[in-house]
């Protein structure tokens, strides 16, 4: 009986609230009840921040779907949210991958609160958008959905022209059960990740996007396509990978990937994260040279970390640049005898060999013999060569019944490490393959 006197109640003031912000504006009303217009009006100081944050006090639980989060735009609430954790109110916040705007650092503020769960829609590429704003709060029977324009940003919250609704409903009301469906599908598609599953990726994504932005704008004019350049599927698995085996001790990798999958640019994006003092990258044409100068310079800029400038440099019939932090040169001008004693044995602290394969002929296997870099990266798209040279005896340790890179093809990347005995081959979801030899001793043919 109570109930439903209450539910009597609580439909009587939504009628009120209606004809008050529909009908007539003269109208007396409950404001609790009623719809609102929610902007940004420092001279009025309105926020929608305000009004989303007075909801989240006295709800008994919330869901929040918005496409941008950032660090600032969630400090104004993290009072409140401790406040609803320590009283055990539960929440969902969904967010999305589209542009790579949310900050991940906000994402993992919010996932430390142990009444909060976050979720992430993954968008195929940035011609599907996920726009979402809206925010639902419960308190008993009656629902309070404010939905519009303001993404949980500071500016969005506070300064910017938002337009926001605020609606009353009960839980039959169709308005509301069409958003509570929208936002389930949303919550549960298999395109939605959770935490775990989507933050390391997307943290390591979000990273490489930034530095880049940094590099593009390094310059007098901006550089509009080094500006939109982030790394593909295959190449943020590949450094994601790289930078564990790094960590692990291990000093070489072997990338194997289909031809137009951009490993040249999954090696630049790599060794700007590694950062070494100097570089070479041995290339067997001219040409291919001149390019991965150009996507080096595209990736890592005019500055290294500690603002000094990188020096370029190409090697080759017609280019002889040997004073250069990061040089391109051809494997026919690198493996003259004169050409490599112009450089230490410990010269270049990161080596990449392009075209990789082709390292079991006499001009390779000189450059190899004479250089001890600190890491050693061989690339190609055939490592299954004709001519009887396994590119796989370059890294010792491996097994003698090499898996064929057909079984690559299924977008799993197969790994071994060797470090301390061969263990079991594990999977990462990407479209490469790689594989490492022991850190320990020379590399193979060395002095």
């Amino acid at each position: 009986m109570q109930k439903n006197e209450n539910r009597n109640s609580n439909i009587e003031e939504l009628r009120k609230g209606f004809r008050t912000a529909f009908i007539d504006g003269e109208y007396n009303s409950n404001l609790a009840y009623r719809p609102e217009f929610l902007s940004n009006n420092a001279a009025e100081g309105k926020k929608v921040l305000s009004a989303i944050e007075s909801e989240l006090l006295r709800c008994d639980e919330f869901a929040i779907s918005v496409a941008f989060i950032t660090n600032s735009g969630i400090e104004p609430f993290m009072q409140t949210f401790k406040e609803l954790e320590r009283r055990n109110i539960p929440g969902r916040i969904l967010t999305t991958n589209y542009l790579n705007f949310s900050d991940p650092k906000a994402l993992r503020r919010l996932s430390k609160l142990q009444n909060l769960e976050i979720r992430m829609y993954v968008t195929d590429d940035e011609s599907e958008g996920f726009h979402t704003k809206g925010y639902l709060f419960r308190k008993d029977e009656m629902y309070r959905v404010i939905v519009g324009s303001s993404n949980m940003t500071l500016g969005a919250l506070t300064r910017n022209r938002e337009w926001n609704t605020k609606m009353v409903s009960t839980e039959q009301g169709e308005f509301l059960t069409e958003i509570r469906q929208e936002f389930q599908q949303l919550w549960t598609s298999e395109r939605t990740r959770s935490f775990e599953d989507f933050i390391d990726k997307y943290e390591l994504l979000y990273r490489e996007i930034q530095k880049q932005k940094k590099v593009a704008t390094q310059g007098k004019a901006i550089d509009l396509l080094g500006y939109q350049l982030k790394p593909n599927s295959m190449q943020l698995n590949f450094i994601q990978n790289l930078q564990k085996l790094r960590e692990e001790g291990e000093n070489r990798a072997l990338l194997i990937s289909a031809t137009g999958t951009g490993k040249t640019y999954a090696s630049a994006f790599a060794m700007r994260d590694a950062a070494p003092g100097k570089a070479l990258f041995v290339v067997h044409r001219e040409q291919i040279a001149k390019q991965a100068l150009k996507s080096y310079q595209r990736v890592l800029g005019k500055y290294k970390p500690d603002g000094s400038p990188i020096r370029y440099g190409l090697l080759s019939g017609n280019e002889k640049d040997y004073d250069a932090d990061y040089l391109f040169s051809t494997m026919q001008m690198m493996s003259k005898e004169d050409v490599l004693e112009k450089f230490r044995p410990e010269e270049f602290d990161f080596i990449c060999i392009d075209e990789t394969h082709r390292a079991g002929a006499e001009s390779y296997q000189r450059i190899l013999a004479y250089f001890k870099p600190q890491f050693l990266l061989g690339m190609t798209a055939s490592p299954e060569r004709t001519d009887n040279f396994d590119i796989f005896d370059l890294y010792p340790g491996f097994p003698n019944n090499h898996t064929s890179i057909q079984e690559s093809s299924n977008n799993y990347c197969y790994f071994w490490r060797a470090s301390n005995g061969l263990t079991p081959r594990s999977r990462y979801s990407c479209s490469c393959f790689i594989r490492t030899s022991p850190c320990a001793g020379a590399f193979p043919g060395s002095r």
